[in-house]
């Protein structure tokens, strides 16, 4: 009976061996799984993270373009609105128009003969309206956005102020009344 007690013992003890190999390992693989769920958690937060910091930079892109938008447009309507000041669109001008418009330059070439006779012309000779580009020239198709570098008694009204409107009006550079 001692050797079957043997055999007993040394088979219930490679089988406590066998099991105890086998909870070291399951522990190990709770482990690792433990280490995984929290590391696949870190990523989902990470990522939720990035959603939203995408989501914000979207949100401010779009407000970008919509005031670039908006920039573009008033550029356009400062362009259209300042372009017989350049000599183009005059053919859409009433004659109230076309007189302030030519009252407008008269007294620009006046205030740059005054100028030129005061620190001596180089060329002796003060510019002649003939000198001019016709209209269908350098800005018909595109006049630069607003009267940039002239005095401002040649605005009517007076100042362009830095949105680009004379006196703060929204409207056109003539005046209606």
């Amino acid at each position: 009976m001692s050797q079957r007690v043997m055999k007993e013992k040394n088979a219930l003890a490679e089988r406590l061996k066998s099991a105890e190999a086998a909870r070291k390992r399951f522990d190990e693989e709770l482990k690792t799984l433990c280490h995984r769920k929290w590391e696949k958690r870190e990523k989902e937060e990470q990522v939720a993270r990035c959603e939203a910091y995408i989501d914000g930079m979207e949100a401010k892109l779009q407000a970008c373009q919509q005031y670039i938008h908006s920039l573009e447009t008033s550029l356009q309507e400062e362009m259209t609105r300042h372009a017989p000041l350049y000599g183009a669109g005059l053919e859409a001008l009433s004659m109230k128009e076309l007189e302030t418009l030519s009252r407008i330059h008269e007294e620009g070439l006046r205030q740059i003969h005054a100028l030129q006779q005061h620190k001596g012309s180089p060329s002796g000779s003060p510019l002649v309206p003939h000198t001019l580009p016709p209209a269908h020239g350098l800005y018909a198709s595109a006049p630069p956005p607003m009267a940039v570098g002239l005095p401002p008694s040649l605005i009517p009204n007076g100042v362009i102020h830095s949105n680009g409107h004379v006196n703060g009006s929204a409207g056109p550079w003539f005046n209606h009344t």
